[in-house]
């Protein structure tokens, strides 16, 4: 079984409270870290989405100003 990404920083953030000094720090910068990159991927995964879109819509005719406003609002968006 693999435990959630979720449940993985909320562990880690609980084992650090528990700890002192170095391995509590250590714990809490892993599980910031962590969280950081699952924040990145779920913007990542947007974008290719969204890139998805756009060119299913290019090849239905869409213009090419409608799918470079569609890119534009892609890479603006926020997770």
């Amino acid at each position: 079984m693999r435990t959630s990404t979720e449940t993985l920083i909320k562990a880690m953030r609980i084992v650090s409270d528990g700890n002192d000094g170095v391995v509590s720090v250590a714990i809490a910068e892993a599980a910031q870290r962590l969280e950081e990159q699952q924040e990145r991927i779920k913007r990542l995964e947007d974008y290719v989405k969204t890139l998805e879109e756009c060119g299913d819509s290019l090849f239905n005719s869409l213009t090419r100003d409608e799918a470079l406003e569609r890119w534009k609002r892609a890479k603006e968006a926020k997770p």
